[in-house]
C-alpha cells in the first residue's frame, strides 16, 4: 500500500509482480482500500499495466514460474491479518459469553 502512495511510475516487473495482489486486495476489501489509498493512484496503476503488451500472459507466466517458491512475506502478513481479524470478530460476537470477557 505504501508503494501506491508513491507517485513515481513502477517498473514493468513491479507491475507484473504486484498487480495481481492489488486486484485481490481490492476484491476482498473494497471499502477499506479507498480509506487508505487514493483511488486515482490505483486507476493509474491499472492504466500503466494496460500499457504493457501481453500483460495477462506475463502474469500467468510469472505465477507458474514461481509456484515452487517459499511463501513470501505478503502471504504471511495477509494470513496474520486474517487470523487477528477472525479473533477480533469472535471476541466481538461471543466475548460476553467467555469467562474472561
Amino acid at each position: 500500500m505504501d508503494r501506491l502512495r508513491n507517485p513515481k511510475r513502477p517498473s514493468v516487473s513491479e507491475l507484473i509482480e504486484k498487480m495481481p495482489l492489488l486486484e485481490t486486495i481490492l476484491f476482498q476489501y473494497p471499502t477499506w482500500i479507498p480509506i487508505i489509498v487514493d483511488i486515482k493512484s490505483i486507476q493509474q496503476w491499472r492504466d500503466w499495466s494496460n500499457e504493457i503488451p501481453d500483460f495477462e500472459n506475463r502474469i500467468t507466466a510469472t505465477k507458474n514460474a514461481g509456484s515452487d517458491e517459499e511463501p513470501n512475506e505478503d502471504n504471511i502478513v495477509s494470513l496474520l491479518f486474517r487470523i487477528v481479524m477472525a479473533c477480533c470478530a469472535f471476541w466481538f460476537l461471543f466475548g460476553k459469553y467467555l469467562p474472561f470477557g
